[in-house]
Parts: structure tokens; C-alpha cells; sequence
């Protein structure tokens, strides 16, 4: 019988090792300065998208931000509500802490996604928690907050199916596997992420398209932070990334001027991301963005192809 308590960390670590020897890196020869920046400008997207309400991108049933359920049309949510002490790993504390914690078994809900009927089916463990506020308001309850994904050596997974308007159709299909966890900080002005976090998506309909997504590795998390009072961000640290799209490897992404923002997307800021033995600068401005690969000549992206970019990755 497992012990129901605040923290259910899941063996990503293992899998870490399988995707860096997996991935194949930026292997040199020649490369379109424009293609490599939609490229990463499409992983940027991933990583601001698990930022959730954070930057200003919509959640949905895929993604940490969004609320797991509690009741099921068909399989079962065993959901045990505790409280106990939690070693935040990324931030150097083990306070006193409120946590939900999910054992779904098949659970089967129906979803309205943009007025698309879909099924959502959840399988494994699912924890989340936060220090207790003063007022307790559910998930925006503390200052320091965290959701954990899996546990021991199993991934939550999550399946979705979506059919076209009249119910009968199916025109997506796709399961996900995510392990690994968030911890994030809420200020007063501002909100920190820190997470080491691995995705495995795999989508039969409509394109047979997978992906493999390692946000953050052992001991060094990826983080994203607000600067409080202005609204700006700064991303820092490494992640690895393959797709049937495209073959990926591992990157560092480091904000060298903090990133601001309209919407939820960039509108000033430069970033450096080391893909390989090159490095991608990006200055983003209101009008899109320049980027340069190594000592090449810069390339101008407008508005719309940032947005498209960030919001439609390439890979």
C-alpha cells in the first residue's frame, strides 16, 4: 500500500539519460538563419505555454496549468487532501504545505476545447500543493507551490480525443506521458518557475506527429521569473527536444536583457539559445524580431511570424 503524503516524485531522471543519448544535436553545415530561429522560437513557445496564466498563453487539459478533475463519467479519482512538510528542491525550503493528491484510474471526462467536444482519459498520479495563505482559495492558495507529475517509475498519462462538431468524427488522437514536476513562487508583483520536467507526446490522428520534451535536467532546473512591478520575464537554463518533425538536441536558452511582453508575447528583450557549437541570438521589438546564428548576418521575423512561431512549433 503506498503512503499518501505531500510529495510523489516520479523517476524522471531515468529517462533524462535515454533522451540526451537520443538526441542528436546541431551537427554544423549549413543552416538557414531563419528556419533554426522558428525552430526555437517554437520551443520558447512550449516553455512560456507551461507558464500557463503566467505569460498570458491559454491552458488547456494537456497542460500543468490546468485544473485536474475530481469525478469521472467512467474510471475512477481516488482524491486525498492532506498536509505535511515538502522539500522544495529549487528553492532551498521545506515548509509546512497543503496538497491534493490524484489516483486516477481510467477517468474519463468530457471536455469542451474551443467548442470541440473531446475526451480527456487520466491514468497515474498527480500531486499538487502549495504553503498555506492566509485565505485559502484552492490552487491559488500560498506563496510557494508545486505540482508533481507520476510517481516511482510511472508517468501520468493523459489521452485526448477530439471529433468534429457533430460528435461522430474523431480528427485528434493523442496520448501524453509527463513525469517530473513544477515548483513555482509567487511574490507580491511577480511569479518565479523552476522545473525539471519530461513530455513524451505521441499523436495518431491526424499526422502520426511525436514528440520528446525535457524542460530542465538533474540538478539544474529550467526557470522562468518575473520582474516584479514591470511585467518582464527572464528564461534560463537547458532543455532537450526531438520530434518526428524535426531532430533536435540539447539547448541552453539565456536571457541576456529581460524579456518584455504585450498579450503574452514578446515585445522587447534579447535571448541567446546554444544549439550545438552555435549560438541563435533573438532581440525581440514590437515589430517581431532579429535573429543572428554565430557571426552570420541577422534575419528579420515580423510580428505575426514571432506569434505564429511561438504559438505553431515547427517541430
Amino acid at each position: 500500500m503506498r503512503t499518501l503524503g505531500p510529495t510523489g516524485r516520479s523517476a524522471a531522471l531515468g529517462i533524462v539519460g535515454l533522451l540526451v543519448a537520443g538526441c542528436g544535436s546541431d551537427g554544423g553545415g549549413s543552416l538557414d538563419p531563419r528556419e533554426v530561429a522558428v525552430e526555437e522560437l517554437g520551443q520558447l513557445g512550449r516553455i512560456l505555454h507551461v507558464g500557463g496564466p503566467l505569460l498570458g498563453h491559454a491552458a488547456t487539459a494537456f497542460d500543468p496549468a490546468a485544473t485536474p478533475p475530481d469525478a469521472c463519467e467512467q474510471g475512477t479519482a481516488i482524491v486525498v487532501n492532506g498536509e505535511g512538510r515538502r522539500q522544495f528542491d529549487y528553492y532551498d525550503i521545506d515548509p509546512v504545505v497543503r496538497f491534493t493528491r490524484y489516483e486516477f484510474d481510467g477517468c474519463r471526462v468530457t471536455a469542451d476545447l474551443d467548442g470541440i467536444p473531446a475526451q480527456l482519459e487520466y491514468e497515474g498520479d498527480l500531486v499538487t500543493g502549495a504553503t498555506p495563505g492566509d485565505e485559502p482559495s484552492g490552487s491559488t492558495d500560498g506563496d510557494d507551490r508545486y505540482v508533481e507529475f507520476g510517481s516511482n517509475d510511472d508517468a501520468l498519462v493523459l489521452k485526448r480525443t477530439i471529433r468534429d462538431l457533430g460528435g461522430v468524427d474523431v480528427i485528434e488522437q493523442a496520448t501524453e506521458r509527463i513525469s517530473g514536476g513544477l515548483e513555482w513562487r509567487v511574490l507580491d508583483e511577480a511569479t518565479e518557475y523552476a522545473s525539471v520536467l519530461v513530455r513524451v507526446l505521441g499523436r495518431s490522428i491526424p499526422d502520426g506527429y511525436s514528440l520528446v520534451w525535457l524542460q530542465g535536467e538533474a540538478g539544474e532546473p529550467l526557470r522562468v521569473e518575473e520582474v516584479p512591478g514591470s511585467g518582464a520575464f527572464a528564461v534560463d537554463g537547458p532543455y532537450i527536444y526531438n520530434s518526428s518533425r524535426c531532430t533536435g538536441g540539447s539547448r541552453r536558452i539565456t536571457t541576456v536583457q529581460n524579456i518584455t511582453r504585450e498579450d503574452g508575447y514578446p515585445t522587447g528583450g534579447e535571448i541567446e539559445i546554444e544549439r550545438g557549437e552555435s549560438v541563435l541570438t533573438i532581440l525581440f521589438s514590437a515589430e517581431g524580431a532579429a535573429a543572428q546564428l554565430g557571426d552570420g548576418e541577422a534575419v528579420m521575423l515580423s510580428e505575426d511570424e514571432v506569434r505564429a512561431a511561438l504559438d505553431e512549433p515547427l517541430c
